[in-house]
């Protein structure tokens, strides 16, 4: 009995050792996008100029650098002014040696454009404000032609209306548009029947200009400078890139 309880209880505790040395578990809080604005040190949008993973010096854990140009700031500024920057992130893959994940942070790709809100460069083990509820993709909606902020590519983040929403892929944004349905004539006919006011709008929305990319960043930019100028948070230092990579181990 009692050899039976120490396996009943000291194998799971083996499997979560097991884990724990291939992934970093994350623990984190829904966040909506003011408070995401207002505890951020920066907030950019920037195209991934390189994603490098580096053992630290005494070869006890990695981190994954990925660098950032064409940057456009929305809130904060980079010490030194420096034209691009340098997201350091704990966790990487280095082919053939290790692979470290840290569960929950978004993976980067080389010439994706991403929106970032970033807070504790060089001193968390992932800068990203929220984890992945700091990071957008801009993605084209393949049904409306618009440009929407994707957040990892299950949530949209709505600026179309009076206040910012984070909602669900696919769920409509306003009424009458509905991201990633087919244009079906029927469908929207049997949809609006009946419904004079929301055949207006849904034809209005058709009529007026496809909002793009500089569409989504400016609307956002008006919302960071509007909380600014509310008091709603102090200005920020400038902030640390992560391409001061001192303590790693020499490139083999």
């Amino acid at each position: 009995m009692r050899n039976r309880l120490f396996a009943a209880l000291i194998v799971p505790f083996c499997a979560i050792l097991l884990l724990c040395g291939r992934a970093h578990a994350t623990f984190v809080r829904a966040m909506g996008l003011d408070e995401m604005i207002d505890v951020s040190e920066l907030v950019f949008n920037g195209t991934v100029e390189s994603v490098e993973a580096r053992w630290n010096s005494d070869k006890t854990g990695v981190f994954t650098f990925v660098t950032f140009k064409d940057l456009d700031i929305l809130k904060g500024g980079i010490e030194g002014g420096a034209k691009t920057y340098t997201v350091r992130i704990d966790g990487g893959d280095i082919p053939g040696q290790i692979s470290q994940e840290q569960v929950g942070a978004p993976t980067f790709r080389k010439g994706e454009r991403r929106l970032l809100f970033l807070s504790g460069n060089l001193t968390r083990t992932c800068p990203i404000v929220g984890v992945r509820q700091g990071s957008f993709q801009v993605v084209r909606d393949t049904a409306s032609g618009e440009d929407l902020l994707y957040r990892d590519e299950d949530e949209v983040l709505d600026l179309s209306g009076p206040e910012p929403v984070f909602r669900p892929r696919g769920e409509p944004s306003r009424p009458g548009y509905f991201p990633g349905e087919e244009d079906d004539s029927k469908a929207k006919a049997a949809r609006l029947r009946g419904e004079g006011e929301e055949r207006k709008r849904a034809s209005a929305l058709r009529e007026r200009p496809k909002r793009r990319a500089e569409d989504l960043v400016q609307e956002l930019r008006s919302s960071i400078q509007k909380r600014g100028r509310e008091g709603r948070f102090s200005p920020p230092r400038p902030a640390k890139s992560g391409d001061q990579r001192k303590d790693l181990a020499p490139l083999r």
